[in-house]
């Protein structure tokens, strides 16, 4: 237990140093001597590192494998900045918000294609020499400076180089996709300044092309080596590499500069691009923009906004962190979700202008049960709608006041006309989430009276978003709610109802600085402004607050302990059937009868080869997909036998390293093989497999944590759901990593006792027939 306190303790220091580093930093960073004795980055296998050690002072040098993580770090103030080429920075400042560079450069560079130093490099430094020399008189280099360090993504193309004819033979390129404009990944293709000169190059002369992606510090190495013959990606000539590479003539001159991060709040408040606030559609040109994974927001973003970059995301709580922390521009959300979400975070609205207009319903399947409750649900939503019911509704969940948001108890609903089997996904406030330990919602209000009207039971499971529609197929559902959007392509397989709610896609961005982008009449939830000054109070204040809200607020601890339950009960008795399959397996693939032992081989072979969560979810759709069976029984069924399997090879290892001549001496003595097999084989067997089989429980134990797949609520699927409400991360996945820690560790030292207990040296000896007094 008082590893688990130095755990808990340690993570709450680092995250206090953390956000003290990041309040302690907030002065502009204009010049480079204030840098001096602070955290500086560095891309790994970059030539920066002197030149970081000869202009800053007493700097700390953090390594980093790509200038995503580079430009995260100086984000979150984990380091102070980090030093990059002037040209990189030129693109970075303009993709990125928060992040500006100091333009006094610290070194003058050019940058080149380097070639191995062999026969073929040398044939290839000649060409491209001659090459590089024709683009320079011929004013090409201006035109793709102009393009690709340019703002106009729609320039930015390049010929394809898959299919070039390998007359003169291949060029195998080395190169890192992370530094754009000169390499970088776009609509699933390798672009970028030098891919483009590379491409012209290899049409021009005859050669083939093979693109070969990988971390900087490796290209240089594998050049060497051989493996390549060019290398591009922003590459600094210098006199050390000149030792075991050679250089083309330089493609760009620039320098290395100081990236830091941008404080003035207007700034992190707006688009980069032309200085503009993200107020319309048409700001978000050329953006990240994030979908839930599942819905069809993807493709209509793609439609409506040019040039989008999609981000796929699990729940609206990491979309809107994501956002908010600058790793997306905004995210594309149902309007009255982005209503709910505006009313909880501070900093977040949205664009008044619809990406599309929707109609929101429930699906049902298309068969006469889905055709009957289909034609009921019609007639009772007309009637919801002419008798004002809707309009009342509206006010109560997209209001403010929680107190009105109630539903009649459903769970003692008789079911005269049978069961209304629901699919919903808790984490689309207000059409379905928790609230006091219950499902509610606007949806789940409109079917609690459609079931009581129509003599309905209801039973809700809740499920991921992605997993509903498959569900419904299958027939383990009947109806699925939580703002379904009806669409052309979703009618080809499943059927809805009326629409029960009409509003449309919008966009949620940052709040502007100057006015905000959300629809004048938006009211803001008074207790955000509470928020707002508390978090002005310290950082203790901020994480009291933060707590109070993630575990008090609705005694929302509760959610945590039932979802420990849960995961308790699958690890637990998935261990213990596992392990009895596990030996049976074992003892078939012991066995002489090759049909047992072909059996066992088949078993683990596929068991082993297939995902955990695809098995899972094999079992739950397809298996058990018309069936009634309890989720956590499907759950236990599909890790018992993933245990089982390996298991079975740990046994089989562990009774093989019994030395035959024991039992061979058993034998001689009397024994028969049940009785050598457990006083003689298994406890030796035992003292060699119990410490892997103790690793594979703890492993087994985490991957319980995919259980969400299949509708079941246990400790992660509890901890998504309360940071679906709150919209925090910290206080949530912390307490779910150390409930995770305190488990794994409390089983692990069971099994070591267990392990003691079993091993034939620690037990207490006693020879029959002597007197020891």
């Amino acid at each position: 237990m008082k590893k688990f306190y130095c755990f808990f303790v340690c993570i709450l220091l680092l995250f206090i140093d953390t956000v003290c580093a990041v309040d302690s930093n907030n002065a502009e960073i204009t010049e480079i001597n204030q840098l001096n004795a602070k955290k500086i980055g560095i891309l790994s296998g970059s030539m920066f590192f002197d030149i970081a050690e000869k202009q800053i002072n007493a700097a700390t040098i953090e390594y980093f494998n790509n200038v995503a993580d580079l430009s995260l770090a100086t984000i979150q103030g984990k380091i102070d900045g980090f030093l990059i080429d002037e040209p990189m920075a030129r693109t970075l400042v303009n993709e990125t918000n928060g992040l500006t560079y100091l333009k006094k450069p610290l070194s003058n560079e050019n940058y080149a294609f380097a070639v191995s130093k062999n026969e073929e490099g040398t044939s290839i430094l000649q060409k491209m020499n001659e090459f590089l020399k024709q683009l320079r008189e011929d004013g090409t280099f201006d035109q793709l400076d102009q393009i690709w360090f340019g703002k106009d993504d729609r320039l930015k193309a390049i010929e394809d180089y898959s299919n070039l004819p390998s007359n003169q033979g291949t060029i195998r390129l080395a190169t890192n996709s992370t530094v754009n404009p000169f390499v970088y990944i776009q609509n699933q293709q390798i672009v970028g300044y030098d891919i483009d000169i590379i491409t012209r190059f290899c049409k021009k002369y005859g050669y083939g092309l093979e693109i070969h992606d990988l971390d900087f510090s490796a290209i240089i190495p594998g050049l060497v080596t051989g493996k390549y013959n060019l290398a591009a990606g922003c590459i600094s000539v210098t006199e050390e590499r000149k030792q075991s590479i050679n250089f083309t003539d330089p493609d760009y001159t620039g320098g290395v500069v100081m990236m830091v991060r941008e404080n003035t709040p207007e700034k992190q408040m707006q688009s980069i691009d032309d200085g503009i606030a993200l107020t319309k559609i048409s700001h978000l040109n050329g953006k990240k923009i994030g979908v839930i994974t599942g819905m069809i927001s993807d493709q209509i973003a793609k439609e409506k906004i040019d040039s989008v970059q999609i981000e796929y995301y699990n729940s609206y709580s990491d979309l809107a962190l994501a956002t908010v922390q600058g790793k997306i521009d905004g995210f594309v959300t149902d309007e009255p979700i982005a209503r709910v979400v505006m009313n909880e975070i501070p900093g977040l609205s949205f664009i008044k202008e619809f990406l599309t207009v929707d109609s929101y319903a429930f699906p049902v399947n298309k068969n006469s049960e889905g055709d009957e409750i289909r034609e009921k649900m019609n007639q009772f939503i007309a009637r919801l709608q002419s008798d004002g019911t809707i309009r009342e509704m509206d006010q109560i969940w997209f209001g403010t006041d929680d107190q009105k948001k109630t539903i009649e108890d459903f769970s003692k609903f008789p079911a005269t006309n049978g069961t209304i089997r629901l699919a919903v996904n808790s984490v689309s406030a207000p059409f379905s989430y928790i609230f006091n330990q219950k499902i509610t919602g606007y949806d789940i209000d409109v079917i609690v009276r459609f079931c009581k009207e129509f003599g309905y039971a209801l039973e809700i499971t809740d499920l991921d978003f992605g997993a509903m529609i498959p569900g419904l197929l299958s027939g383990k559902f009947n109806l699925v709610a939580g703002c379904i959007t009806v669409t052309e392509e979703r009618k080809k397989r499943v059927n809805f109802t009326d629409p029960d709610y009409t509003g449309g896609l919008v966009v949620v961005v940052k709040e502007t600085v100057n006015g905000t982008n959300t629809k004048e009449d938006q009211i803001r939830d008074t207790s955000q402004e509470t928020i707002s000054n508390i978090q002005q109070d310290g950082f203790f204040e901020r994480m009291k607050l933060s707590f109070n809200r993630n575990f008090l607020i609705e005694n929302r601890w509760k959610m945590i302990l039932r979802g420990l339950g849960v995961t308790l009960l699958i690890s637990i008795l998935s261990a213990i059937f596992g392990t009895i399959l596990g030996f049976i397996i074992c003892l078939c693939r012991l066995s002489r009868q090759k049909a047992f032992n072909l059996f066992a081989k088949i078993f683990v072979a596929i068991i082993q080869g297939t995902p955990v969560v695809v098995l899972l979810m094999i079992l739950f759709y397809v298996v058990f997909g018309s069936s009634k069976i309890n989720p956590v029984i499907i759950a236990v069924l599909g890790f018992l036998i993933n245990f089982a399997a390996y298991v079975s090879e740990m046994m089989r290892t562990g009774i093989e390293s019994v030395d035959k001549g024991q039992i061979e001496a058993a034998s001689a003595i009397g024994f028969n093989n049940v009785q050598t097999f457990i006083r003689i084989t298994l406890p030796q067997a035992a003292k060699q497999f119990i410490p892997v089989y103790k690793g594979e429980f703890i492993s087994m134990v985490k991957m319980t944590s995919v259980v969400g797949y299949i509708a079941i609520q246990d400790l992660t699927k509890m901890s998504d759901i309360i940071r679906s409400r709150t919209y925090e991360a910290f206080f949530p996945l912390i307490v779910t990593a150390g409930i995770y820690f305190i488990i794994a560790y409390g089983l692990a030292s069971l099994l070591s006792i267990i392990e003691v207990q079993v091993d034939p040296k620690f037990r207490k000896r006693v020879i029959k027939g002597v007197d020891l007094k």
